[in-house]
């Protein structure tokens, strides 16, 4: 009866956290991720923008492949944060 005590307190808890831990890193990385290339993308839009404004030029091909990148990841990220 002893042994099974100390597995109910002590073991049990012990699991209940890790797994809970685990699943709080993940929505905080996915969290952490989706805002952070979704900043990215604005980043590179604002740039282009920008450097339309001015006259400068635009590497169109560039900045789509990374627009596409960027938004395809934020939108991953962010979609899994709020179903998860």
């Amino acid at each position: 009866m002893n042994k099974f005590l100390i597995n109910l307190f002590g073991v049990v808890p012990v699991i209940i956290a890790i797994v809970l831990w685990l699943a709080v890193s993940l929505k905080c990385g996915l969290l952490f991720y989706g805002m952070f290339t979704f900043g990215m993308y604005f980043h590179i839009t604002t740039t282009t923008l920008s450097n339309a404004f001015i006259g400068r030029k635009i590497d169109v091909v560039g900045d789509l492949f990374w627009k596409m990148i960027f938004l395809i990841v934020s939108c991953l990220c962010l979609t899994l944060f709020f179903i998860l």
